[in-house]
């Protein structure tokens, strides 16, 4: 599994990190990140602490670019790199490097995943990690470089201390161009080698656990009976109601939701996404009287969409907004313009309860909302759970 994210977001306009980190606070992310590690691999999982050494004291999203982190080294290592110690204290399996630069670990202004300093003498020999160190995706932003082709940047990667290639676009090249690589002399064999025995001991402990079948078919590892158990539905359901917080005002009595317009606005499509989010069958539930609307993101000429919703919220007596703002790869942060514009229309326009199916900065530039709900994520189960608490009022 791609987790834990081990980055403590130490800056609030983080665009990338926010609600994906356990916290703000250097020591609740160490506990968590830790508790993380020992459970998954109590249940045989393979663990991959992310972003190191560090993502989460960015402005900017490696996605796009490459973001750096000016902290001195102390700082760094006092604030960020608990959490990965931890981590490695707990045995995970893998570390994720970030596509981020770090001048006071590394003056060269590499991005971690390509800098020695960070990977080799820092992550192997200071801290002492012996798993396997992978790339985040090697699509983004922050880690490309069109003076080089991808072959020679895998050969630099593997130097500098990483071991598996996440999202390399064309495989058999960067096979043959490290091949070259060993061959002329430019990459030690031994490199290669090692990284080899790190990513085979990965193999091997899967193999050890669950069979030989495994990779194969994965039903041997986690059966259906397994996933998606009710205990486990039940839990995740513990954990999203208690995650909600009102950050302002009261809530009211919607009654059966009668004169009550609900409107989720969301900032992008996302791959096999329902016709509807599970919210509104979750407000039907609640409130069977309520009217439920979903806003997509829409070009700017298309104004339609935007003009039926504003005649229904006229006539509404009430009106639920709630908004999903999270981090998203290769997706701007938050809401479009007009979207933000058409929201701060609906709580001027009628008494409204708004709430942030993601990040509490969801909430931010709203005046004149009745009360401010935040659930720190737009999954399924939040969903519902934000439907269970907007009924009982239990905030």
């Amino acid at each position: 599994v791609f987790g834990p994210v081990a980055d403590v977001n130490r800056n609030p306009r983080n665009p990338i990190i926010a609600t994906r980190a356990f916290g703000t606070e250097t020591a609740t992310v160490e506990r968590l990140v830790q508790a993380y590690v020992e459970a998954a691999r109590e249940a045989g999982l393979l663990t991959t602490a992310k972003h190191f050494p560090g993502h989460g004291n960015t402005h900017e999203d490696s996605h796009a670019m490459l973001p750096a982190v000016d902290d001195p080294a102390e700082e760094t290592r006092a604030y960020d790199l608990p959490p990965f110690q931890a981590a490695i204290a707990a045995g995970t399996d893998l570390l994720m490097t970030a596509h981020v630069s770090y001048p006071g670990l590394d003056p060269s202004g590499q991005p971690a995943t390509r800098s020695r300093p960070i990977l080799h003498e820092l992550l192997r020999d200071e801290l002492g990690f012996e798993g396997v160190v992978i790339t985040d995706s090697l699509h983004m932003g922050g880690i490309q470089d069109d003076t080089m082709t991808e072959a020679d940047v895998a050969v630099d990667l593997l130097s500098a201390g990483v071991d598996l290639l996440l999202d390399t676009k064309d495989p058999v090249g960067v096979i043959e161009g490290v091949t070259r690589a060993v061959e002329d002399g430019r990459l030690d064999e031994a490199v290669v080698d090692a990284a080899w025995t790190r990513t085979g001991r990965l193999r091997q402990r899967l193999r050890d656990r669950f069979g030989d079948g495994v990779f194969r078919d994965p039903s041997l590892a986690y059966p259906p009976s397994v996933v998606g158990a009710a205990d486990h539905a039940e839990a995740a359901a513990h954990v999203a109601r208690s995650s909600i917080r009102r950050m302002e005002g009261t809530l009211p009595d919607l009654g059966t939701g009668e004169g009550v317009l609900a409107i989720l606005v969301k900032p992008a499509p996302a791959p096999n996404e329902p016709e509807e989010l599970p919210f509104g069958d979750a407000l039907r539930l609640h409130f069977p009287d309520a009217a439920y609307r979903e806003l997509e993101p829409f070009h700017d000429e298309e104004d339609e969409p935007f003009e039926q919703l504003l005649v229904e919220a006229r006539e509404a007596e009430r009106l639920v907004v709630a908004v999903i703002v999270k981090p998203a790869a290769w997706h701007s942060f938050g809401l479009a313009a007009r979207e933000r514009r058409f929201v701060q229309t609906l709580v001027k326009l009628k008494p409204t309860v708004l709430a942030a199916l993601g990040s509490p900065r969801g909430l931010e530039g709203y005046e004149g909302a009745i009360a401010r709900l935040c659930a720190y994520s737009d999954v399924p189960t939040s969903q519902r759970a934000l439907a269970e608490v907007l009924a009982e009022r239990s905030l």
